[in-house]
């Protein structure tokens, strides 16, 4: 699936649900705000944000105390422009299980750790999704082992210098 293909099956999608569950879970809170009191976070990009409301109505970023936002999403009207500059956090939650491999991955990941000045707090699904998009396939398009994303994501920590906070849908 190319760029377009997923933007249209995403798009597609979000327009036929009422994205409950397109956020940062409330759990994951107590977590980033325990992350943000060990590194002093002041700003984040959510990468992967869905629909923003996490942000623009329940004001998470108040509740992590961290005071600086962006928000960014491939199917979003709203997010579709990456924003500019680092971020002391990038957050990335049930998103990468999303992409295909190949181009498209190698992208998303290069964004994120690029993007990231302290940390990156990703959250990946290793198994199939309920979910099904317009064309039939399964959402989670890109499915790995614990040990395939680890051997993936912390080489790529390591190399921009960022500590990883990573965790899987299943825990």
């Amino acid at each position: 699936m190319n760029r377009k293909e997923l933007v249209e099956q995403y798009e597609i999608y979000h327009q036929k649900r009422d994205n409950r569950d397109c956020e940062i879970k409330w759990h994951h809170i107590d977590m980033i705000y325990a992350l943000n009191k060990k590194l002093k976070i002041n700003s984040v990009l959510d990468y992967g944000c869905g629909h923003g409301k996490q942000w623009t109505e329940k004001a998470f970023h108040k509740k992590m105390k961290i005071p600086e936002y962006a928000l960014y999403d491939i199917a979003y009207p709203d997010w579709t422009e990456m924003p500019e500059g680092k971020y002391d956090l990038v957050i990335s939650t049930d998103v990468l299980e999303h992409i295909p491999e190949g181009e498209l991955l190698d992208e998303a990941l290069n964004n994120i750790f690029s993007k990231a000045n302290k940390a990156v707090f990703l959250k990946v699904g290793t198994t199939p999704a309920i979910k099904i998009l317009a064309n039939g396939q399964n959402a989670h398009c890109t499915l790995k082992s614990k040990e395939e994303w680890r051997s993936i994501l912390e080489p790529l920590a390591k190399e921009h210098d960022v500590y990883m906070w990573l965790g899987f849908n299943n825990e």
